[in-house]
């Protein structure tokens, strides 16, 4: 997978030969290039980032990854109770209380 700043040059360049007449100041990839970096890094700091169950909910039945203390994770979803289940060779219940954070699951 090419770094962020590798993506954000070939965004540019991709830019650029596309409207070539459109590109006036040499500074224009400079600035495409940046603000092509910058959304990339709040998209990943956003995927990324742990959400407090108290403060905020996954929608019903999507799965996500769940925190439940320490090094302790599972892969679950959020059902009608507000309860997060995991699903093994049982069903177990977390409540929002027990939850430390959940994030979305990204399959890209």
């Amino acid at each position: 997978m090419d770094t962020i700043k590798q993506r954000a040059e070939e965004y540019a360049q991709r830019i650029k030969d596309e409207q070539e007449d459109a590109y006036i100041f040499t500074d224009a990839e400079v600035l495409v290039e940046g603000a092509y970096e910058a959304g990339a890094r709040e998209e990943r700091n956003e995927l990324l980032r742990w959400r407090d169950p108290r403060v905020e909910l996954p929608k019903v039945g999507e799965n996500v990854l769940v925190k439940i203390g320490g090094e302790s994770y599972f892969v679950g979803y959020l059902d009608l109770y507000n309860c997060f289940c995991q699903i093994t060779n049982t069903v177990e219940f977390h409540t929002v209380n027990e939850v430390l954070g959940w994030r979305y699951i990204v399959n890209e």
